[in-house]
């Protein structure tokens, strides 16, 4: 688990706003997410920069030499509007 998060880390992420600052950030942003859902939900319509993913591999092994050796990822930044 500590790979993961320090090789998360590493990563050029859409934005790097940390999990900590959403958590603080909550209160304000819970009744924006819950109107941009409603809206998607409502329209059907999905923006686009929630279709947007930035895709890179975790390796599975300390020594990883294969393709096989490596699990893909999704990485999903959403914008709300």
């Amino acid at each position: 688990m500590n790979q993961m998060k320090a090789f998360l880390e590493k990563l050029d992420l859409p934005t790097k706003l940390e999990i900590e600052k959403y958590k603080t950030l909550s209160e304000h942003l819970v009744p924006l997410l819950e109107r941009s859902f409603n809206q998607t939900l409502e329209h059907g319509e999905i923006p686009p920069s929630w279709k947007e993913a930035v895709i890179t591999v975790i390796p599975k092994k300390i020594n990883s030499l294969t393709c096989s050796d490596y699990r893909p990822i999704s990485l999903h930044n959403a914008k709300v509007s």
